[in-house]
């Protein structure tokens, strides 16, 4: 029984880590779709997480969004970087440390 118990305890964590490495894959999907909005959604969900938020991949896909922003023509997704080079400069860097 405490077998059971066990194994379901980390079945549940573990799936709980993968939702939120998921949004990360998500984001990734959704920025090579051109999907920005649904991208930075998914980032925010993955940056809420204690899990996912300091994970290398969760910086490269921030590092990717920025980039994006900067190279689109749509004026609406301006708004979601400041200064989107320099933003994806430092994620990349994030990414790599």
């Amino acid at each position: 029984m405490k077998k059971l118990f066990l194994l379901i305890a980390v079945i549940s964590i573990s799936t709980g880590v993968w939702a939120q490495k998921g949004k990360v894959t998500a984001a990734l999907s959704f920025i090579e779709q051109g999907a920005l909005d649904k991208a930075k959604e998914a980032l925010d969900a993955a940056f809420a997480n204690e899990k996912s938020k300091d994970w290398f991949n969760t910086y490269f896909a921030k590092g990717k969004f920025c980039q994006a922003v900067f190279e689109s023509d749509n004026p609406k997704f301006s708004s979601y970087c400041a200064d989107p080079l320099a933003e994806a400069y430092a994620a990349y860097e994030k990414a790599l440390a």
